[in-house]
């Protein structure tokens, strides 16, 4: 495990070099050089760590952050190795390696992919005192709930009442969902489904219009999947906005879509509904013209829109969920080792996410299973304020979800 600490000092140093040069003000001056050694080292060292896993990403390809609060090398960050074994195989190693480590106080695994349950239960069992935490669970609730301290997401029904809430606060007549095909009983053909039904209770009209499998794979001479899919959704946009006029809203499953939707729709009309995986960084700066280096503000991004007349038809969500759930329940993770906050204390949650997500407005609730309506303990259901470039927040946030909404995937 000392490799991990190696790696997290050596890929954070700059950080913390720009947060000695620029983050200390007027204390700058009245500190000697030793001084600054000394504080430097013991940030270098520091008496635990949180290791954060993202599965998705394989080890060699994650990046560190760049800027925030987990820049601190109290952060251990890992992507999860390749390798002939299966996904959760993997992942129980990791955190049986981990487990083994005393300095490692917390792990912070998000998405919770399968396997994670178990291999949670098997670190647990080795360290009962390891602080275990789970972000954008795709398994059963009930599972990761048994093995976690602390379980957070949006939840797929939850995400729908947004995604319909949002369209109705923008003034659409028509949600329209792009996606791939699934199965009724999938967690996406749950989440339509849900969706269809908050979309008609609001007054909305509902599309799902469902992406061919000949759009979305490869053939031999044949474009490549995303050419395929976007030559797709441009047409299926256009005769939507034929059809039923320029109040409708549109929505995807799949974001890297997002550019040549919000590209489609800034020409012809159209709104669009950010889900969980939007942000203002995210499509708007490609599509609006803007240079994605360095990273544009919310305020260049804004009058770039409005310059192209497309204020007030845009939302969404202040960052990704991904970013948000990893690095809020990192952060929730070290300030409760440090005792200056409690897991199962929403307020302490909300700062968290609030810390790692500026500008966002969080709202936490407790996931209510749908059969009993018992309010789970430790599984908590969380989502920011949607932003409209050109005219604000929706106050979502301050929205009571109906109960339904609260009972996950």
């Amino acid at each position: 495990m000392e490799r991990w600490r190696k790696a997290a000092i050596c890929g954070m140093a700059a950080a913390l070099v720009l947060g000695a040069c620029s983050g200390r003000g007027h204390d700058t001056a009245s500190e000697s050089s030793q001084d600054v050694a000394t504080a430097e080292s013991r940030r270098s060292d520091p008496p635990f760590h949180v290791l954060i896993l993202d599965p998705r990403v394989p080890d060699a390809a994650l990046a560190l952050p760049r800027s925030g609060p987990l820049t601190d090398p109290v952060f251990l960050w890992r992507g999860l190795s390749e390798g002939k074994a299966p996904r959760g195989e993997r992942l129980a190693a990791l955190l049986a390696e981990a487990a083994a480590d005393p300095r490692i106080r917390a792990v912070v695994v998000c998405p919770a992919v399968s396997g994670t349950a178990e291999a949670f239960r098997k670190a647990k069992a080795a360290r009962p005192d390891l602080v275990l935490l789970a972000g954008e669970p795709e398994e059963e609730a009930l599972s990761i709930q048994a093995s976690s301290d602390l379980v957070l997401g949006t939840g797929g029904r939850l995400e729908a009442w947004l995604g319909a809430m949002t369209a109705n606060r923008l003034g659409a007549t028509a949600l329209v969902r792009i996606g791939e095909a699934v199965t009724p009983d999938s967690r996406a053909g749950r989440r339509h489904a849900a969706e269809k039904d908050f979309a008609l209770e609001l007054g909305l009209d509902y599309e799902l219009i469902v992406i061919p499998a000949d759009a979305l794979s490869r053939g031999a001479g044949a474009p490549s999947r995303p050419d395929r899919a976007r030559t797709f959704v441009e047409t299926a946009v256009a005769t939507a906005l034929a059809v039923r006029g320029q109040r409708v809203a549109f929505v995807l499953d799949d974001e890297s879509l997002a550019a040549s939707l919000v590209t489609l729709l800034s020409g012809r009309g159209g709104l669009y509904v950010g889900g969980p995986a939007s942000a203002p960084g995210r499509a708007f700066p490609e599509v609006f013209g803007l240079a994605a280096s360095p990273a544009p503000s919310l305020g260049a991004i804004e009058g770039a829109i409005a310059k192209a007349g497309c204020a007030g038809r845009f939302a969404a969500w202040f960052q990704p969920a991904h970013e948000s759930f990893q690095a809020g329940l990192a952060l929730l993770a070290r300030r409760t080792l440090e005792e200056s906050a409690k897991l199962e204390r929403l307020a302490d949650l909300k700062a968290a996410l609030g810390a790692v997500a500026p500008g966002a407005y969080w709202r936490v609730e407790y996931l209510v299973d749908a059969a009993s309506g018992v309010r789970a303990g430790n599984y908590i259901l969380a989502y920011p304020d949607a932003y409209v470039f050109g005219r604000g927040y929706l106050s979502l946030n301050k929205l009571e979800p109906p109960a339904r909404a609260l009972s996950g995937e």
